[in-house]
């Protein structure tokens, strides 16, 4: 289903100044301008979902940063030790040594 665009209009100065703005972040939400988001596939995990999540927030809340729309993925933190640590994350992994 194609989603009805903005249609242009008539501007003069005192719209113009808060028109443009508004039918540029509409069209940024709604991916008809700007960098396209990628779909998850079903297999997707936890660190999957933070990542897109973040990356939908950046694109809401700067959509005017090339870099606003760059992955990142979450660095892990590996501990090798005997016992458990102590507040783990989803990223992080223990190496048991017993």
């Amino acid at each position: 289903m194609k989603k009805p665009s903005i249609p242009s209009i008539p501007l003069d100065a005192s719209n113009k100044d808060i028109l443009v703005p508004l039918k540029e972040a509409v069209e940024i939400i709604t991916g008809q301008r700007g960098q396209k988001l990628k779909l998850l596939t079903g297999q997707a995990r936890v660190s999957d979902l933070v990542i897109k999540v973040n990356e939908i927030i950046r694109a809401l809340q700067n959509p005017t940063e090339p870099e606003a729309l760059t992955e990142v993925e979450p660095t892990p933190k590996i501990t090798v030790s005997a016992t458990a640590p102590p507040s783990p994350s989803v990223n992080d992994v223990w190496i048991d040594t017993n």
